[in-house]
């Protein structure tokens, strides 16, 4: 493993750690025995390592189950911490409350102290529940912002042009066939020039991704007169993945032929370091800068625009824009 992956599992794993002291703290409120304690500790942390072993397994089946798991537990574990987090504090100016009015004697001696701790857990609980299910729900609904942009003086515009820009669908285990319906036809209804799509089309796999003819058969759909096109990005790689956070370093992330497959037969032409021309407009589409994909580095930005029409408008394309001062 490399130095960066050993961190992100170290800090996982402190994270872990330090989440169990504080269940356990409300726990043996609720609990005086030490066997119900051992319980919920052991479940608890065999909880918690499902990702990390869905990670690194070669069973590709336990594989896409764990990630699609680890997905939806890992929105709810961080607000959990967090919660215990905030209670972990506030529990400082409590006590010293407690210790100005002399109320020295233990809490597990409050008749109360079960319920309040009970309470605490079910609140911090329900917290966390409630807002991932907010951000579930938010992140099934499609939402459409439209910007108008004007060409500068000196640049030739002619006429308008109309595009539907599209970023991270990151296909894969979590991905909703229907969302991507309803994302098509919602585009669609638009009537686009040109589509394109900013990367983190997949979600550091393809084999993850259930019935991919059928996403074939909804993409290929997209409809606008001057074509479909897109970039790669930095999840657009064959990689490990520990709750949506890789694993890889960025030369041994690279990407798999039934990607760009894929995307070849969703009729989506994809932009490594290109140009192209779409009624009078310069589209550049650049490689991701962490991950190119295919080991190489991308080209500086001077490079791409040398040979371009400086009287004419010119859209960068890119995952995560950068050096685009000119």
């Amino acid at each position: 493993m490399t130095g960066t992956v050993i961190v992100i599992i170290a800090l996982y794993a402190l994270v872990v750690i330090y989440s169990l002291t504080q269940i356990d703290f409300w726990i043996k409120r609720i609990f005086h025995g030490a066997g119900a304690r051992w319980v919920i500790a052991i479940l608890y942390l065999l909880i918690c390592a499902i990702p990390v072993i869905g990670a690194f397994t070669g069973n590709q089946l336990f594989s896409n189950w764990s990630q699609h798991y680890s997905n939806i537990w890992m929105s709810v574990w961080i607000y959990f911490c967090g919660m215990l987090l905030i209670l972990h504090i506030l529990r400082f100016p409590l006590w010293i409350v407690r210790l100005i009015r002399g109320k020295k004697a233990p809490e597990d001696k409050d008749h109360s102290a079960p319920a309040k701790a009970l309470i605490a857990l079910c609140f911090c609980l329900c917290v966390s529940l409630t807002t991932a299910a907010v951000g579930y729900g938010t992140a099934h609904r499609i939402t459409m912002t439209h910007y108008d942009v004007s060409a500068q003086r000196d640049v030739q515009m002619h006429g308008s042009m109309k595009i539907a820009l599209v970023s991270d669908l990151h296909l894969g285990v979590n991905s909703n066939l229907q969302l991507m319906k309803s994302m098509v036809k919602r585009i669609n209804k638009e009537k686009p020039d040109i589509i394109l799509i900013a990367g983190d089309i997949f979600n550091s796999s393809y084999q993850g991704l259930n019935n991919p003819d059928k996403y074939i058969e909804v993409l290929s759909e997209l409809e606008a007169k001057q074509g479909v096109y897109g970039v790669y990005g930095s999840h657009d790689v064959v990689e490990p993945i520990l709750a949506g956070i890789s694993l890889a370093s960025p030369e041994n992330a690279l990407r798999s032929f039934e990607m760009t497959d894929f995307l070849e037969q969703c009729g989506i032409q994809m932009l490594e370091d290109e140009v192209i021309y779409a009624d009078g407009v310069q589209i550049v589409g650049r490689k991701d800068e962490l991950k190119t994909g295919d080991g190489t580095t991308r080209a500086k930005v001077e490079d791409l625009v040398a040979s371009l029409d400086t009287t004419l408008p010119i859209l960068f394309l890119e995952h995560e824009p950068s050096d685009l001062q000119m």
